[in-house]
């Protein structure tokens, strides 16, 4: 009788209910651990880029490098459609020059461009046809009743972030990085989106940019956004 009773309570410490709810906080513990290393990891992976302004010939080059493999015309349109794309090509020469006055933002990886957002003013609109009938515009549109024109402005020339870089909160970080180097000059920064570049518009829309405007150029539809920064 006292064997049959003990093998009832070896029965009831090993299948009981009392050994399910430990094997269920077990997998709870198991789960959240994972969840916690996995946050950890992509929290650490955000810290190492590094948030700054273009200071190098080598920088210009990685910024080409990272509009080259997302160009619209490089792209399939699957790829167009579900991760954006960047629709002029700069040259070299352009990212210098542009440089000379006001250093673009970029976002660094262990010294690899892993995204950048080009820092334009109406002083050079001169150099890009895409740029100069940008500004030549402004006049047509307004920000809370002010002209385009009239306002104290600064404008992306182009804002791209590296496939593996996605997803990271990247966008909002470069244009934190452009607002707070240059916010004391401008108050307010001023860009296009292509009408089918959805993914972008919702990225600067997230940051705070509104639409004021669409217009057409180069046989497509532009949305212009403006930021109060």
């Amino acid at each position: 009788m006292v064997k049959k009773e003990r093998q009832v309570h070896l029965s009831a410490l090993f299948f009981g209910p009392l050994p399910r709810v430990i094997l269920q906080n077990c997998r709870i513990l198991k789960l959240f651990y994972r969840w916690i290393r996995q946050n950890f990891t992509f929290a650490q992976k955000i810290k190492m880029v590094h948030i700054k302004t273009v200071s190098s010939h080598e920088e210009l080059v990685g910024i080409k490098k990272l509009l080259e493999a997302n160009l619209k015309q490089n792209l399939s349109p699957e790829e167009r459609a579900s991760q954006g794309f960047v629709t002029c090509d700069y040259s070299i020469e352009f990212l210098t020059t542009i440089q000379q006055k006001h250093p673009s933002i970029i976002a660094v990886d262990q010294g690899e461009v892993v995204g950048y957002a080009l820092v334009v003013t109406r002083d050079s609109k001169h150099l890009h046809p895409l740029i100069e009938d940008l500004v030549d515009k402004f006049p047509q549109y307004t920000y809370n009743n002010t002209p385009l024109d009239q306002l104290n402005f600064c404008m992306v020339g182009q804002l791209c972030v590296g496939k593996s870089h996605r997803g990271q909160g990247l966008v909002q970080r470069l244009y934190h990085g452009y607002r707070d180097h240059y916010s004391h000059l401008f108050n307010y920064l001023i860009t296009d989106v292509d009408t089918l570049n959805t993914r972008s518009l919702k990225a600067h829309q997230n940051t705070g940019f509104q639409v004021v405007g669409q217009l057409e150029f180069g046989q497509a539809q532009w949305n212009l956004v403006v930021w109060a920064w």
